[in-house]
């Protein structure tokens, strides 16, 4: 090697190294909490209040509770100002969490609230929450479902039924996310494919013929075709 690829190699590994120290010092010195008050959040008109918008694990974090808006490292919790949403990606690739307790007052979680989290184990929810439940350690939406046939109205569904073909792609798309997006999981089955009798979660009606239009099945399929992340 001559004398000029070896300083600029050196170089590079200079450069490299004071990029890893900065980032690695940045991470260290951030919070672990971070919270913020918003208005209209998500377009809710009605939903107001403080949100979760990062979160900086430790080793001593296996617990991320959230409830109240909290002092910088997590204590404290201020029941005067209640957590009422958590922001997209808040919590994101953490290494040390293994259970999520959601308060009673967290109304609106986004599809990539909590994100990669490589040691998630368990969800519990407050009883009193109106907007989610926990079932063996998973969270669930309280209106969740995927009911969807405006053709037979009488039918029943998971949850109270989508108004629209847009806000049941909504539903799904996140419900399959959260699979997707957690590295311990390696596939999922949805039931049904098809309605059954009086049940109508199906993507397809009784009689196999289509329920959506041709843009909404498209989505579907690359909603169920994205690369999982077990496979990164």
């Amino acid at each position: 090697m001559k004398t000029w690829q070896k300083l600029i190699f050196i170089l590079a590994l200079i450069v490299f190294v004071g990029v890893s120290v900065t980032i690695s010092l940045i991470s260290i010195s951030r919070p672990p909490y971070a919270f913020d008050e918003k208005t209209e959040i998500g377009g809710d008109e009605t939903l107001n209040g403080w949100v979760l918008t990062g979160f900086n694990g430790n080793i001593g974090t296996k617990t991320l509770t959230i409830d109240f808006v909290r002092n910088k490292d997590g204590k404290e919790p201020d029941e005067t100002r209640p957590v009422v949403a958590v922001k997209a990606y808040a919590v994101n690739a953490d290494e040390y969490v293994e259970e999520l307790v959601i308060g009673k007052s967290v109304q609106r979680i986004e599809e990539t609230s909590f994100y990669n989290l490589k040691k998630l184990q368990r969800v519990t929810v407050d009883p009193e929450n109106p907007t989610y439940t926990d079932r063996d350690g998973v969270l669930y939406s309280k209106d969740g479902g995927t009911f969807w046939n405006p053709d037979e109205p009488g039918g029943w569904g998971y949850g109270n039924a989508p108004k629209s073909e847009e806000e049941f792609l909504a539903r799904y798309s996140g419900l399959t996310a959260v699979l997707m997006q957690n590295p311990r999981v390696c596939g999922f089955c949805y039931t049904q494919l098809t309605d059954i009798e009086q049940e109508q979660n199906g993507l397809y009606k009784y009689d196999r013929s289509r329920k959506f239009s041709d843009k909404i099945y498209e989505a579907i399929r690359e909603v169920n075709t994205q690369t999982a992340a077990i496979e990164k």
